[in-house]
């Protein structure tokens, strides 16, 4: 009722400022007639030599009509300024609402008293890092991140972290969307076709997916451009075709978020050098199962040394890589629900790969069960 009102008295304060600017209210139709004649002058030239034409008193009919369209679009002005001011009160009595929601649920209240939720970090480091503590909050939630938000979070993530490392963004699309073939394209270009009908997503199978498939081929090329040590890894079309669906199939932002994962939020060498990294996460893993989930580790290594025998003495690879391996190859987007990845890999790009440890501990202990 009140905004209501507020809207009636702005109403009316851009009819008065109409009418004190004209007494008559609107310009006349002689008055409008000769500023239409005016903006329909090519240029500056052109209206310039039909004002010299006027006499005095059709210049001054001319004036009159500008200052009451000036004073209407200022009244215009003012009132979006204040309908602005008002939507940003209301913006950041929510914000406050939600900053006093995180701190309450906080297991860390000492630390996070300190928390301020923002919708968009303000300027400088510590302004993205309390917009990046408070974020990690609400990705913790059991709601974790609204869809609507991923978007913006996921790239406002990637476009902090190409500015740390000062990337010419536009040289950088330049080079990897380039059209013309470079020397390692034609040997990734073929490992890529052939993963691509494996991603799995509904959305890049069949003759009718054919455009979504090029986009996703484009895309992965284009990382490999941008970081030759990594290139193209088997499984990097489940990332690219998940990062794909946040982006709205927008390929430059894909390929920011791709870089931000894999080359910020990712241990390194974690594909390269023949996956050293996860191989070493995985091993950690084991350890973290033995400590942990006793009883279901003492029972895969019965089964372990069970495959051993059967084998004859042969290497069999340890059980839980078995199944943990692509769960860290894909980040889960081939064992779970999509909105339960996506709520992990929201707190993967905030929190790292531990998260990804975290989970496939849980999915052990109810594999365990």
């Amino acid at each position: 009722c009140v905004g209501r009102h507020r809207e009636s008295v702005d109403s009316s304060t851009e009819a008065s400022a109409g009418s004190d600017a004209f007494p008559g209210g609107r310009g006349s139709s002689a008055e409008s007639r000769f500023l239409q004649e005016l903006q329909r002058r090519p240029n500056q030239l052109h209206q310039r030599t039909y004002l010299a034409q006027k006499d005095p008193s059709e210049l001054m009919t001319i004036i009159r009509e500008l200052n009451y369209r000036t004073c209407v679009q200022s009244s215009k002005l003012l009132r979006l300024l204040k309908q602005k001011d008002r939507l940003l009160h209301k913006v950041q009595k929510n914000c406050d609402i939600v900053t006093a929601c995180l701190q309450a649920v906080s297991q860390k209240r000492r630390v996070d008293t300190k928390l301020k939720f923002t919708l968009e970090p303000s300027l400088g480091q510590n302004g993205f890092q309390q917009w990046h503590d408070a974020l990690k909050a609400v990705a913790r939630l059991p709601t974790g991140i609204p869809k609507e938000w991923r978007r913006k979070v996921w790239l406002t993530l990637a476009d902090h972290y190409l500015r740390s490392i000062a990337i010419d963004w536009d040289k950088t699309m330049r080079f990897a969307f380039n059209d013309r073939s470079n020397p390692d394209d034609d040997s990734m270009g073929i490992q890529i076709v052939k993963d691509l009908h494996r991603t799995g997503c509904s959305s890049y199978c069949g003759q009718e997916a054919e455009q979504d498939r090029v986009v996703l081929k484009r895309v992965l090329l284009a990382y490999a451009r941008w970081n030759k040590s990594v290139g193209y890894c088997q499984g990097f079309n489940i990332l690219a075709a998940l990062i794909l669906e946040v982006m709205e199939g927008n390929e430059g932002d894909a390929l920011k978020v791709m870089i931000y994962l894999i080359d910020k939020v990712l241990p390194d060498s974690y594909f390269v050098n023949n996956l050293r990294a996860l191989s070493v996460d995985m091993a950690v893993f084991r350890d973290l199962l033995r400590m942990k989930l006793p009883e279901l580790s003492q029972h895969l290594d019965t089964l372990q040394r069970a495959a051993n025998r059967e084998s004859g003495g042969g290497y069999e690879p340890p059980l839980t890589n078995v199944f943990t391996m692509q769960w860290f190859l894909t980040l889960f987007a081939t064992c779970l629900p999509n909105h339960t990845v996506l709520k992990i890999w929201d707190s993967i790009f905030f929190e790292g790969s531990e998260i990804i440890l975290r989970v496939s501990l849980a999915i052990w202990a109810k594999l365990g069960e």
